[in-house]
C-alpha cells in the first residue's frame, strides 16, 4: 500500500492570512488559560496585541494564523496543540477540513493536470478542455467544493482553487511557481509509487496521442525539460520508452518551431495499465484515464499476448540497431542479421520511422538519427 502524505497545520505557517476556526472545547480552554495567566481578557488583549472581541468570540470566528501564533506564544503553546481541534479553514471561502490533512494520489492527479492542459499564473490555476466535468468531479470528491466554470468561446475552462494548490504543494514541498518546471519531476521521483502513477495518468490524459496500430503512446511538448522529466518518471517505474526526439512542430506557422517527443512503448503501456488498475481499485474511477480511456484500452487489446511478445522481440532488435557501428539500415540487412522475413523487417523499419529513430535517405535505405 502506498504511504499517504500529510499536511500539518504548522506546515501552512507561511500562509499567515489563512483563517482558522476551532471547536468550542479548545476555545473555552484558551480563554480560561488567558484569564488564568493575565487575570482578565482585557489585560491579555493589551499584552499580546489581540483584540478582546476576537478572544471572546474565538469559537465563532475564523482567526488568522498570525493572530493564533500571538495567542499561542503567550501561553507557551504551538499550532500542533490546536490542530486536532480545527473545524475549518478560510481562504476567501470556508473549507471544512481536518488536520493532519491527508494528501492522496488523487490530489497529485489534480496538481499534475496543470502540466498538461492546465495553466498556473499569479496564484490562479485553470484547466482547459472541451469537457471539464472530470476536473470538477475530482475537486468535489477531494474537497467538497469545485472550482468555477469560466466561459470561453468553443472550449471548456474551469479553475482549480488556489487553496488546493497550496495544500498539495505544501505536502510535496514544491513552490507553486515551480509546477511547470524540472523541480516538479525532481520531487515527483521521490514520491510513493501511486503518486507517480497518477502524475503519469494526468499527463497521458492531457498530452498524449495513442497509436494503437503501432502500439505506442506519443507525448509531445515544447519544453524539453518537461519531456525529460516525463521520461525520467517512466524510467523510475520501469516503463519502456523511446529516446527523446526533437521534431518539427507542424501545427505552428513558425518555420523554426519544434516539439520534443517521447514514446511509451507497448510493454511500458502494459505495465502502466496494471499499475493504474491497482490504483483504481483503491481510489475509484477518477484515478483512471478519462476521455483517453477507450483509446488506451483499444491499444492494450490490439497489442496483447502474441503481439506484445513480438514487440518485445522487435524492441530487442531496435536496441541492437542503435549500437550499430554503421548508421545505415536496410530491410535486407535486417533479414540477414536477425533472420527475419521481409514482412517482419519492413514492419521494424516502419516502427523506427514512426518513432523518429530513422529517416529515409534514398529508396530502401534509412539513416539512424
Amino acid at each position: 500500500m502506498s504511504t499517504l502524505l500529510k499536511v500539518r497545520l504548522r506546515d501552512l505557517s507561511n500562509y499567515s492570512y489563512l483563517g482558522i476556526k476551532v471547536d468550542r472545547e479548545l476555545a473555552n480552554d484558551i480563554k480560561n488559560k488567558l484569564k488564568l495567566k493575565f487575570s482578565s481578557i482585557e489585560k491579555a488583549s493589551q499584552l499580546i496585541d489581540v483584540s478582546g472581541f476576537t478572544i471572546r468570540e474565538i469559537e465563532k470566528r475564523n482567526i488568522r494564523l498570525y493572530t493564533w501564533n500571538k495567542i499561542l506564544e503567550s501561553l507557551d503553546m504551538s499550532l500542533d496543540d490546536i490542530e486536532s481541534h480545527v473545524v475549518s479553514v478560510c481562504d476567501k471561502i470556508i473549507y471544512n477540513i481536518r488536520f493532519p490533512y491527508k494528501i492522496t494520489p488523487l490530489h497529485m492527479r489534480l496538481l499534475s493536470h496543470i502540466i498538461g492542459d492546465g495553466n498556473y499564473s499569479e496564484g490562479s490555476a485553470y484547466w482547459i478542455q472541451k469537457d471539464v466535468e472530470p476536473i470538477i468531479q475530482l475537486q468535489k470528491t477531494l474537497f467538497g467544493i469545485s472550482g468555477k466554470r469560466i466561459i470561453r468561446p468553443n472550449v471548456g475552462c474551469v479553475s482549480i482553487r488556489s487553496f488546493y494548490i497550496k495544500l498539495i504543494c505544501t505536502a510535496i514541498k514544491l513552490k507553486r511557481n515551480e509546477i511547470k518546471s524540472k523541480n516538479f519531476f525532481d520531487i515527483c521521483l521521490t514520491l510513493p509509487k501511486f503518486y507517480k502513477i497518477e502524475a503519469i495518468a494526468a499527463i497521458l490524459e492531457d498530452e498524449s496521442k495513442i497509436q494503437s496500430e503501432s502500439g505506442t503512446i506519443r507525448i509531445s511538448l515544447k519544453e524539453k525539460k518537461l519531456i525529460e522529466g516525463i521520461a525520467r518518471l517512466f524510467d523510475s517505474l520501469d516503463y519502456e520508452r523511446s529516446k527523446i526526439k526533437k521534431i518539427k512542430n507542424n501545427g505552428s506557422f513558425k518555420s523554426d518551431s519544434f516539439l520534443y517527443s517521447v514514446f511509451l512503448r507497448i510493454l511500458g503501456s502494459h505495465k502502466f495499465d496494471k499499475d493504474l488498475q491497482t490504483v483504481c481499485k483503491k481510489y475509484g474511477e477518477l484515478a483512471n484515464l478519462w476521455k483517453k480511456k477507450e483509446a488506451f484500452n483499444e491499444l492494450i487489446r490490439k497489442n496483447n499476448g502474441k503481439k506484445a511478445k513480438e514487440r518485445e522481440i522487435n524492441t530487442s532488435i531496435v536496441k541492437t540497431l542503435l549500437n550499430y557501428q554503421t548508421k545505415k539500415v536496410t530491410a535486407v540487412q535486417l533479414m540477414k542479421d536477425f533472420r527475419l522475413t521481409r514482412q517482419k523487417a519492413d514492419s521494424i523499419i516502419r516502427r523506427l520511422k514512426n518513432e523518429k529513430i530513422v529517416q529515409r535517405t534514398k529508396t530502401g535505405v534509412y539513416q539512424l538519427f
